[in-house]
């Protein structure tokens, strides 16, 4: 069972469970959605790409440091869901890369290359009230 449970054990991986939503309060309407088992970091990605569509992106995870991790970034294709849903349709574009750098337990630093826009991102972690 301890390859399934988060232990924090330093150094190139993470020092805690960052399982979350994570986002910026000045770009309302996109961010992360993050799973982490261990130091396995499962990462979707929802923002709007270069024509205002809403676009979704799964963050490859290799931690490349302490609470930093780095990787692709890529965009799914397939066949609708549905009664003629075929899961043979589906397929992958590598569009960019990413690096994550969690500055402290509520706080990261987002910066990507994607389709050939180059940004760094401040997200917060979204907390329960």
């Amino acid at each position: 069972i301890r390859q399934y449970i988060f232990d924090g054990t330093g150094g190139n991986g993470p020092t805690r469970n960052y399982t979350g939503q994570w986002h910026n309060d000045a770009e309302a309407g996109r961010g992360l959605s993050l799973f982490q088992t261990g130091d396995t970091l499962f990462g979707l990605w929802f923002v709007y790409d270069n024509q205002g569509r809403a676009s979704w992106y799964q963050i490859e995870n290799i931690w490349t440091g302490t609470d930093v991790t780095s990787g692709r970034v890529v965009r799914w294709t397939g066949s609708p869901w549905g009664p003629t849903y075929n899961p043979d349709a589906r397929s992958f574009v590598e569009v960019g890369t990413y690096t994550l750098t969690f500055t402290s337990a509520s706080q990261a630093t987002f910066s990507y290359n994607v389709d050939g826009v180059n940004r760094t991102v401040t997200f917060v972690k979204i907390t329960g009230g």
